[in-house]
């Protein structure tokens, strides 16, 4: 900083400590005032004491209000010298009061009551060295009015005893006044220091703040360990209750592949003692032949990071049978890596054989079902025809009305033989190039008599040229097919269905919109489950058996596609069906 502005700092810091210190002062000169007052009431005039007392008094009253005018001020700081005047001026009148104090209250004919005059003189003046000290100018304007009026007339009184006490009051003067001198040359020599190193010295605060911080933060992280060691003792006694409790069993394996945790459900599923299996390779709960795939999976999770979701397996328990189960596995993080994998495993024997068992019924039923139905449907497509003879109009309604229910029979058959075959992976894709603007036109015309049953038209809005792709062409007719009888049977009749075509980031893009009452909300999340209806009556009076969507959306990922759908109650329900663009580098989806 520059000579003249730290002059300017040292001058408003030292002015500061004078308003600052002054309440204490203030409230000792009343004390002593007020005790002065009442001792010389005994051998002096009332009136004389009375009057200086109010002297004092509305001094100190105006200091007082200078003080708090001070502390209000916006920025008392940019104007040291007119404060410090002020201030200088409240000193000296307070030592003038005291002055007057040491003539015209000192008692001539009373030792005693002489000494309590020095006495509170002597210490009002050296009381006042650490308050005024900070402007040594205005200590001196407080301490000549003080202390010199009583030296002066000790001199005037006859006595050598008056005159010693006077050079001694004279002494006494200069050491306060020397004493003060020095605490002013310390102090202005410190706020110089300062103000000429705030840079540094600010340096120093903030590093001061920064390391204060610092063991902040360090005694609320210690807190906030003992805290999560806590939660961590309850939690691991909490885990341990759970892994007791579990059904499924729970099982950590180290990266060796070993066997180092394992609860009671663990035990009743591998038939072997949970101490039988620690430490052990998880390898001898497996066959040759079922062991590499795990070892795959237990690699994912442990060497790649990878979660192992809901695999099937089998494995030999202790007593040689067989067990079928469902395994999953996640790789257990510490700051080092992963440390081990931790997994779940469900005994899936006697569902597997449930499901079997469905499976069988369903193909069974499916089969033996569908080729009666056939033949009925065939002899009343014949009899719809007239080639028996024509019918009377009641038994032609019969026959159209057991024509439709065979249908919808056969539809629902066909249906369940579909998600059958695909979920047990056993339909088969005949993958070929194929031109879908083709393709699209070809559904809408084999699906337009079923939509002229419902006064609807299916209409391609937008169409691309060309656009190729590697699917099952039979399959996509199957997955437009599910798609347009949807959308007519929930268009209002005289509306069309609109289908449209466009390229979308290597994908082509079909979109298929209706104009119906759109689709729930509490029901678009179970759009493509198996059996899924938002509404069961009115699923049964538009005609379907719950099954065409969800077949639809597994025909569509099989051919390495996506579906979705957007829906309101005021523009309908469109579906979107994304199939990849058929380039020299694809290859057959999996």
């Amino acid at each position: 900083m520059q000579t003249k502005a730290v002059s300017h700092h040292i001058l408003a810091e030292q002015v500061r400590l004078l308003y600052k210190q002054t309440t204490l002062g203030f409230l000792a000169t009343v004390f002593n005032a007020t005790v002065l007052v009442a001792v010389l009431l005994e051998v002096l005039d009332h009136r004389v004491l009375l009057a200086w007392y109010a002297l004092m008094l509305s001094i100190i009253g105006a200091r007082y209000a200078l003080v708090k005018y001070y502390a209000r001020a916006l920025a008392p700081e940019s104007e040291p010298r007119r404060w410090r005047d002020l201030f200088l001026v409240g000193a000296a009148a307070t030592g003038i009061c005291w002055g007057l104090a040491g003539t015209l209250l000192f008692p001539v004919h009373s030792v005693g009551h002489q000494m309590l005059v020095l006495i509170t003189l002597a210490g009002m003046s050296a009381g006042a060295v650490p308050f005024l000290s900070s402007v040594t100018r205005v200590y001196i304007a407080y301490l000549v009015p003080t202390i010199l009026p009583l030296a002066i007339w000790l001199f005037l009184q006859e006595g050598t005893i008056h005159v010693y006490i006077g050079l001694m009051v004279l002494l006494f003067f200069v050491v306060l006044v020397a004493t003060s001198r020095r605490i002013n040359d310390t102090l202005s020599e410190s706020l110089r220091l300062r103000y000429e190193n705030i840079d540094l010295i600010n340096d120093l605060g903030q590093s001061k703040d920064e390391l204060e911080a610092t063991n902040r933060k360090l005694i609320d992280e210690i807190a906030e360990r003992t805290r999560i060691e806590g939660e961590l003792r309850d939690s691991y006694q909490f885990l341990e209750r759970i892994m007791d409790c579990a059904t499924n069993a729970i099982y950590v394996i180290d990266l060796g592949g070993r066997f180092v945790r394992l609860n009671h459900a663990a035990s009743v599923l591998t038939g072997y003692e949970i101490e039988e299996l620690i430490g052990q390779p998880f390898s001898v709960l497996f066959t040759p032949n079922t062991l590499p795939p795990v070892q795959e999976q237990f690699m994912r999770a442990a060497v790649h990071g990878e979660a192992v979701r809901s695999q099937e397996t089998e494995i030999v328990r202790k007593d040689g049978h067989i067990c079928v189960i469902s395994f999953s596995g996640a790789p257990m993080r510490e700051e080092g890596g992963i440390s081990a994998v931790v997994g779940t495993a469900e005994d899936i024997t006697e569902r597997k054989k449930v499901e079997r068992m469905k499976d069988e019924f369903i193909s069974t039923v499916s089969h033996e079902l569908r080729t009666p139905l056939t033949s009925i449907r065939g002899s009343l497509g014949l009899m719809r025809g007239d080639i028996g003879g024509e019918l009377p109009e009641q038994a032609k309604q019969f026959t159209e009305i057991a024509y439709k229910n065979c249908d919808r029979l056969l539809n629902l058959i066909n249906d369940l033989l579909d998600i059958q075959k695909l979920e047990s992976g056993e339909m088969r894709f005949s993958f070929e190039i194929c031109e879908l603007p083709a393709l699209v036109d070809h559904a809408v015309e084999i699906n337009q008599a079923f939509a002229d049953q419902y006064d609807v038209r299916l209409t391609v809005t937008q169409r691309l040229a060309a656009a190729s792709a590697n699917i099952d062409k039979e399959r996509f007719i199957q997955v437009l097919t599910n798609l347009f009888s949807n959308a007519v049977k929930f268009s209002p009749a005289g509306q069309s269905v609109d289908i449209s075509m466009r390229r979308e980031e290597g994908n082509i893009h079909i979109a298929v919109s209706d104009r119906g009452p759109g689709i729930p909300g509490k029901f678009r999340s179970r759009v493509f489950q198996k059996f899924a209806q938002a509404d069961a009556s009115d699923a049964r009076e538009k005609g379907g058996t719950g099954l065409g969507l969800a077949i639809t959306k597994f025909l569509v990922e099989k051919m390495g596609g996506s579906i979705f759908f957007e829906s309101s109650s005021e523009n309908g329900t469109t579906f979107h069906v994304r199939i990849p663009e058929y380039t020299p580098s694809h290859t057959t989806p999996a």
